[in-house]
């Protein structure tokens, strides 16, 4: 029962993020790229980005363009920014947006070439992304998978803009998501809050469409591949309750048999 308990948390989550993928694509050049060749990379920390780097042959003239326009814009700021990073950033190591915090809690202290091209940058977000400023105010101190759940979090305090940016991207995937129609029949009572239809969908697992159930045994399969344990954890430690090292423990008393 115990062990019925972790697995339904964990298809629930992976359900959750295959539904909220799309959601979080920014850059609307690279959106049928990112459904093609990485469909199946959970967004956060760097991976769908790095999955359009793996695909840089395969992309779109559209979503290139829109890469090329970026590394523009980075090689502007370092450029601009350059005598900045040295005075101020001196002692900051380079990755994961760290220099770029760096300059904006300095801001007040930068050079007025440093301000124009950030301003310049911020201006080109800005007009792509309508939930920039929202993901600035509400989520800025998270990454990654904590960004969105941040995002969907604060849905209901987003500007409008932001808004009904979110609430076009949500009725594409709703038609693209092979449980959508399911969705649809058995959860639109459900609390309207995306982890309630995700559970209530997976409350009826055994009654949904051919389709959906295939894409609930695919997530099934991803968290076997991410945890190769999990059979020997169900066989072995079922009753065990999760914590404290307890079903490490459990593992390592059936070594010789996993």
């Amino acid at each position: 029962m115990k062990m019925h308990k972790i697995w339904l948390a964990a298809l629930i989550a992976a359900l959750a993020a295959s539904f909220a993928a799309p959601l979080m694509a920014q850059d609307e050049a690279c959106k049928a790229d990112i459904e093609k060749l990485c469909k199946d990379v959970q967004p956060g920390e760097g991976g769908i980005m790095q999955c359009l780097k793996e695909h840089q042959a395969e992309l779109s003239a559209p979503c290139k363009a829109a890469g090329e326009k970026m590394r523009a814009g980075k090689e502007a700021m370092k450029e601009a920014c350059k005598a900045d990073f040295d005075t101020l950033c001196k002692g900051v190591e380079p990755g994961e947006g760290r220099l770029i915090k760096c300059l904006k809690e300095n801001e007040a202290k930068l050079s007025e070439t440093c301000k124009s091209v950030m301003a310049k940058e911020k201006e080109k977000m800005m007009k792509n992304n309508p939930c920039a400023a929202d993901e600035e105010k509400f989520c800025k101190e998270s990454k990654g998978k904590d960004r969105r759940a941040c995002m969907m979090a604060h849905e209901k305090d987003f500007s409008e803009a932001c808004k009904a940016n979110i609430a076009k991207r949500k009725e594409t995937m709703m038609k693209n998501h092979p449980c959508a129609a399911d969705m649809e029949k058995f959860c639109k009572d459900a609390p309207s809050d995306q982890g309630g239809k995700i559970k209530c969908l997976v409350s009826h697992e055994a009654e949904v469409s051919a389709g959906c159930k295939a894409k609930m045994a695919e997530e099934k399969a991803k968290m076997m591949e991410k945890n190769p344990c999990r059979a020997d954890i169900e066989k072995f430690c079922k009753d065990t309750e999760p914590g404290e090292g307890r079903i490490m423990k459990c593992l390592k008393e059936h070594a010789a048999e996993l």
